[in-house]
């Protein structure tokens, strides 16, 4: 399962980062969650995008 995944990806880097990061790490990960909803979403609705 892709969630489980980006679970599983997102403790791994929790390890490895320092606290002060972790709130950008934490954008940066529900923004490739919006990225990925996206693509799904362009895929239904043929949308010319660059």
């Amino acid at each position: 399962m892709l969630n489980q995944r980006i679970i599983d990806i997102y403790r791994f880097v929790e390890k490895t980062i320092s606290p002060s990061n972790l709130a950008l790490e934490e954008l940066f990960f529900m923004s490739k969650l919006k990225m990925i909803k996206n693509k799904d979403i362009h895929k239904k609705k043929p949308l010319q995008r660059d």
